[in-house]
């Protein structure tokens, strides 16, 4: 979920909002600034999560991974919802 927000969904909305495309960080800090996160530092966070996801194979690194998808779950189910409104607020 977290790679099809940043790459696809945060970089339409820059679209729509006629800015350049930029690096991942710079879409994530626009998100940020759009109220579409609450933390531009979280998200970085559930992106390095998701990185170890993809190269972690050890348990006990595992468990700890574990962990913190739990905890920043929440945070990226939030997002859809807040990028709604944005939308609709500026289509609107």
């Amino acid at each position: 979920m977290s790679d099809i927000l940043i790459q696809k969904i945060f970089r339409l909305v820059d679209e729509l909002d006629l800015e350049s495309p930029g690096t991942v960080r710079d879409r994530i800090n626009r998100a940020e600034k759009k109220a579409l996160i609450d933390s531009a530092r979280e998200f970085v966070m559930i992106r390095e999560l998701r990185n170890a996801i993809a190269h972690e194979y050890e348990d006990e690194a595992l468990s700890k991974i574990h962990q913190e998808v739990l905890r920043l779950t929440p945070v990226l189910l939030a997002v859809p919802d807040k990028i709604e409104h944005y939308l609709h607020d500026k289509l609107s």
